[in-house]
């Protein structure tokens, strides 16, 4: 069984489709930092990039577009799926802050929370085997949102889950954080690497105020 074939299966078993419109909140912790980021399942196996960055724009108020708008731009491939230089360049055309670091600490994540602004993140997840020894796996790569920490977790907008927050102990997320890309035949690796995205007015609440259907 591939990646792709395990997330399809993944995604097949959430029984409530969401588009990019159709979003879910999730209660906040009492002991959690917690951003509230809207919720987007990505539409395939290999979508995750676009969904998390989706996510991160209608966190500030950057579009109404859906996730499949973006495929193009960021030049999504059906095998290797969003590389972060696309994810990065295509945000900053957008008229927001970005940058695209590797090596990063989960500090940084922190701090990043601490002003209010999600983060995007290649890591590994949703592997198929048994042993799940995430330090040696390098074929599992999947984008998801850190939204949010306590003493103990990373909380993220995972686009596979679509309808609720997913966490992730920090120490295991340490252990994923590591990805590589291929683009001109040519590998390269991605160590603890985050995209820090930031804008000028963000979402104060979500789901946000309830608006008049026209």
């Amino acid at each position: 069984m591939n990646h792709f074939l395990f997330i399809s299966l993944a995604l097949a078993l959430i029984t409530t489709p969401l588009t990019a419109k159709q979003t879910i909140s999730a209660p906040i912790k009492d002991n959690v930092k917690l951003l509230q980021v809207p919720i987007i399942r990505q539409s395939n196996p290999y979508s995750c990039g676009p969904a998390s960055l989706l996510s991160v724009l209608y966190y500030w108020k950057i579009s109404s577009e859906g996730e499949m708008f973006f495929h193009e731009p960021l030049k999504v491939d059906k095998e290797l799926g969003t590389h972060p230089v696309a994810i990065a360049e295509f945000a900053k055309t957008l008229g927001l802050k970005v940058a695209l670091k590797t090596g990063v600490t989960l500090s940084e994540i922190e701090m990043a929370i601490d002003r209010k602004e999600p983060v995007i993140v290649d890591y590994q997840a949703w592997e198929e085997s048994e042993t799940k020894d995430y330090s040696a796996i390098w074929n599992s790569g999947h984008y998801g949102v850190v939204i949010g920490y306590d003493s103990v977790n990373f909380y993220f907008m995972d686009p596979v889950l679509g309808t609720s927050y997913g966490k992730l102990e920090k120490k295991d997320f340490l252990n994923r954080w590591h990805d590589l890309e291929t683009i001109n035949n040519k590998i390269e690796y991605f160590i603890q690497s985050a995209i820090f995205i930031s804008g000028v007015e963000k979402l104060s609440s979500f789901p946000s105020d309830i608006e008049p259907i026209k």
